[in-house]
């Protein structure tokens, strides 16, 4: 997971891979770019609904003047290049949020999942 400034402005119809992001949160401060990885993923299938998850990313401890994030973005990084990496999703934090001087910056995932698809019938 990447934490991103709220100038990233995701496209659901554009933006497929990891090099379409911009607006990272910048290398400083207690944010690495490159984000985090994810622990504990799993996916399970029930009915027709495929449901993601996996475990809080580590949370980010801020250093001097701290950092603000917008969203968070999940990417599948197996494949490899910046090109190649697929979106997986996006979490919108609301508003900027903040950690400054020592203070934590937490995500925390849904109970139910980080991420859910119903598949339906085919038309």
């Amino acid at each position: 997971m990447q934490l991103h400034t709220s100038s990233e402005a995701p496209d659901q119809d554009a933006d497929d891979y990891h090099n379409d992001l911009t607006n990272e949160v910048a290398n400083a401060n207690g944010y690495t770019t490159g984000g985090v990885t994810l622990g504990s993923t799993t996916n399970t299938n029930t009915a027709n609904v495929v449901t993601f998850d996996h475990a809080d990313p580590t949370p980010w401890t801020a250093t001097g003047a701290g950092f603000t994030a917008d969203k968070g973005i999940t990417i599948d990084t197996t494949p490899g290049t910046s090109a190649t990496n697929p979106l997986l999703w996006w979490m919108d934090f609301d508003g900027d949020q903040t950690a400054s001087g020592g203070g934590t910056f937490t995500v925390t995932m849904s109970a139910s999942g980080a991420a859910t698809i119903t598949v339906g019938d085919a038309p």
